[in-house]
């Protein structure tokens, strides 16, 4: 029992005590009320014992008594001073009938108390055992959940296997682009869907700086995704990276270095390598509880190795592009970076027995256009059609200039002759259906296609090339 409440009942218990002894004043004949057939005291301190135990029923026993032998008999003359009762005489009637009620009231408060405080006890016991039955089911019923999310998706793994593991090839196969930003984009998207990550990023290595970057992320909060730079030395992605091996949360608990380095973001973080070389870190900050196991970390792992060519591939442009001598007109790198890139792809695919196809663009009235219009006005058509082509190819392909001025080419991996036949017929009806302008002026632009695909007799890129302006020849005539 608390100060407060134990406070609150000594007030109840001698505020009960002065209402009967404020009744008993009107009764100046029987002060103690000990000639009547219900003693008020005595019941009341059973009923206090009988309720609240024998310590509070003994102190308004006491109570009682203070009452009767000092209050009582002091304002009952005051009360009824036509009675003519002093309070000597009326407490010598008390001292002398009260012996038999004080001793009856001690022994029946103990015995009221003493069954209320063994029923308390009783009902402790069951109430306790209540408790703990109802803490048990709760316990219980939170493990069932857990295990029957944990079952639901063993048996989803189990019935979709087949399945995943088709969508995940199809899934990689799509990565193989050389945009760094969608290739990095897609990796999170992958990871995503076969781990039910919520919240996930990926962060690239930069040694010189020794500093880890923010490249791609999807899901964070705005106060998480407001640190991109992190120190290699004193963090989990740095020290998966100077490691090159995976940390899950588990790890806290073994390992004190870790401890340290943890800022509460990373559940699970593995090395992300282009080829042979760790270049980053993915970090997964959020995941479903049932998807939190090792089969998911095996599946993590196998789906990076999986993605390293293509993030290979994707860095290698990066890096191409940034040395790249680029048209100041069109931002397109020029035709001897396409050739090298070229040259690597073609050997790269040859070896992995993979389609590569090869698109030419040429504007064949540019020069009508550009001596009508203007060089101004050519070259913003000239980014239209460059705007046109990136479209088309949905990032699937590579924008380059070819040869001559007026001519563009496309390097397109994973499309073979058939996809891209019909990648030109679509281009082309997309040009002629195409209102054209320059400013206000309303133009005409004639354009013809070459294309040529990797074939069993081409024994090197510039073979490629020749075919796709064989046809571009062609459609000329």
């Amino acid at each position: 029992m608390t100060k407060r409440a134990r406070l609150l009942l000594w007030t109840e218990l001698l505020l009960f005590a002065l209402i009967i002894g404020t009744i008993n004043l009107f009764f100046p004949a029987s002060p103690g009320f000990f000639d009547t057939a219900v003693n008020p005291y005595l019941l009341l301190s059973f009923l206090i014992a009988a309720y609240y135990g024998r310590y509070p029923g003994f102190v308004q026993l006491t109570l009682t008594a203070a009452v009767v032998l000092a209050a009582v008999p002091e304002l009952t003359p005051l009360v009824n001073p036509a009675v003519g009762v002093t309070p000597t005489a009326s407490r010598e009637l008390v001292l002398r009938g009260g012996l038999v009620p004080a001793a009856a009231g001690i022994i029946g408060v103990y015995l009221f108390g003493l069954i209320r405080d063994a029923n308390r006890r009783v009902f402790d016991r069951v109430l306790g055992r209540l408790r703990a039955s109802i803490r048990e089911r709760v316990r219980m019923g939170t493990r069932n959940s857990a295990l029957k999310a944990v079952n639901r998706e063993l048996e989803e793994r189990v019935l979709h296997q087949t399945d995943a593991l088709t969508t995940l090839y199809a899934q990689v196969q799509e990565l193989y682009s050389y945009n760094l930003e969608k290739t990095l984009d897609g990796i999170i998207e992958t990871i995503q869907r076969f781990s039910g990550a919520t919240s996930a990023s990926v962060w690239q290595f930069y040694p010189d700086a020794r500093e880890m970057r923010l490249v791609a992320q999807r899901g964070l909060d705005q106060e998480t995704a407001a640190v991109t730079r992190l120190p290699v030395d004193n963090s989990i992605e740095g020290w998966v990276v100077r490691n090159d091996t995976i940390f899950s949360v588990r790890l806290l608990s073994r390992y004190a270095n870790l401890q340290e380095l943890d800022s509460g973001r990373n559940l699970m973080t593995l090395p992300v390598t282009s080829g042979r070389q760790v270049w980053g870190a993915l970090n997964i900050e959020k995941m479903p509880f049932e998807r939190y196991n090792r089969y998911t970390e095996r599946l993590l792992q196998m789906i990076l190795a999986l993605v390293s060519p293509a993030l290979e591939k994707a860095v290698e442009y990066e890096s191409t592009l940034a040395v790249a001598e680029m048209d100041l007109h069109t931002g397109l790198p020029s035709y001897s970076h396409f050739h090298a890139l070229l040259e690597q792809e073609f050997y790269r695919t040859g070896l992995m027995r993979g389609s590569l196809s090869v698109i030419i663009i040429e504007l064949t009235n540019a020069a009508d256009i550009r001596e009508e219009q203007g060089d101004d006005r050519y070259y913003g058509l000239l980014n239209q059609l460059v705007d046109l082509l990136s479209q088309r190819a949905e990032n699937r392909a590579t924008l380059f200039h070819y040869k001559q001025e007026n001519q563009l080419c496309l390097l397109f991996p994973n499309l073979d002759f058939d996809g891209a036949s019909l990648f030109c017929l679509e281009l082309l009806s997309s040009i002629s259906s195409r209102e054209w302008r320059t400013e206000e002026h309303q133009v005409t632009v004639d354009v013809v296609v070459g294309y040529a695909a990797l074939g069993e007799k081409m024994k090197d890129a510039d073979d490629l090339l020749q075919s796709a302006e064989g046809l571009l020849e062609m459609q000329k005539v």
